[in-house]
């Protein structure tokens, strides 16, 4: 991940800028709120789809979920809503997750 220095995580001042943009309304870093905690959000897409469907569920996750991902799929029967497309670049969602997994909170 990145922001590992010398053993050490580094969060994002960026990122948390964005996240409370784009996030906070329906997200908590650490805990579930109307959508998922986002902690660890990144690896569980790596486990159980993709990095790259990973970003394209954060920027259009209806397309995603109708592309037929399965994990996506899986994340809306769960939570029972569509979360909103975020108009976000990959460097800017990178920027969150750093954030995110840098905490505390």
């Amino acid at each position: 991940m990145r922001g590992e220095e010398g053993g050490t995580l580094q969060t994002s001042a960026e990122g948390e800028k964005l996240f409370k943009q784009n996030c906070a309304s329906c997200h908590f870093p650490d805990k579930d709120m109307t959508g998922p905690a986002l902690k660890g959000a990144r690896e569980r897409w790596k486990e159980n789809s993709s990095e790259e469907q990973f970003y394209a569920f954060i920027r259009n996750p209806k397309e995603t979920i109708d592309g037929g991902d399965l994990y996506a799929a899986k994340l809306h029967r769960t939570w029972g809503i569509y979360m909103t497309p975020q108009q976000l670049t990959d460097s800017q969602i990178d920027e969150i997750f750093l954030y995110i997994e840098g905490g505390p909170f």
